[in-house]
């Protein structure tokens, strides 16, 4: 014997029972405002940022590559252009690019580190050695007798 609950309940009524019980749910799994809020906004970006991605294609992917740097220049940007793999999403495009130009650069900048390192005078090298040993003291060796 099977009971059609449309018998007994209107549709309205069930959509009300519905509303009330997802609404109870919400209520008692998200009490706390600000994770509620977490919770909606890390979704929300979520949502955005899938939408994105799929739309970003062939020129695009390439003026982000070529451009990117000019847009985070003017604003910090970098944390969602350059968005890095987590345990739930994939290296957005941008990031993909850029270990791309990296990998494929490696060479040019080894070469213009180097070229940079050589146009140092000594002096200017035993200051920055000096100031990153003083550092390096003062953040471990007095910090821990401090504590």
């Amino acid at each position: 014997m099977e009971i059609d609950v449309k018998d007994y309940i209107s549709e309205d009524k069930m959509i009300e029972i519905a509303e009330d019980t997802f609404r109870e749910q919400c209520l008692r799994h998200f009490r706390d405002e600000e994770r509620f809020e977490r919770i909606l906004k890390s979704l929300s970006y979520s949502i955005v940022r899938d939408l994105v991605d799929k739309e970003i294609k062939g020129d695009v992917a390439e003026t982000i590559k070529e451009g990117v740097v000019e847009c985070i220049n003017e604003k910090d940007y970098s944390y969602h252009i350059f968005r890095e793999k987590t345990r739930w999403n994939d290296n957005s495009i941008a990031q993909t690019l850029l270990n791309k130009a990296v990998i494929d650069n490696s060479k040019l900048i080894g070469d213009k580190c180097k070229e940079a390192v050589s146009k140092l005078a000594h002096e200017d090298i035993k200051v920055y050695i000096s100031d990153a040993v003083s550092c390096f003291v003062e953040d471990n060796l007095f910090k821990k007798e401090k504590d």
